[in-house]
């Protein structure tokens, strides 16, 4: 089952990517990350904020937005 900060951060990156993407690019991450959706907490997630910004960026063109996806993500 995953952990309540993936679902929080899955819910915050669909904002900005469609819903599947985003669980591809957060899947691939978390793989590079050693990391789960079930054990991912809200530490890690701050602690990748920059890798997550930067892969899910690829599907964000406006670049407004992609810093407001990284500080929200710090933010978590």
């Amino acid at each position: 089952m995953p952990s309540p900060a993936y679902n929080h951060l899955l819910s915050l990156v669909s904002l900005y990517v469609d819903s599947k993407k985003a669980a591809e690019v957060l899947a691939r991450q978390l793989t590079a990350c050693k990391l789960t959706a079930d054990t991912i907490a809200s530490a890690d997630i701050k602690a990748n904020a920059s890798r997550f910004t930067t892969a899910c960026g690829l599907y964000i063109a406006d670049s407004v937005k992609r810093e407001e996806l990284k500080e929200r993500l710090m933010a978590l």
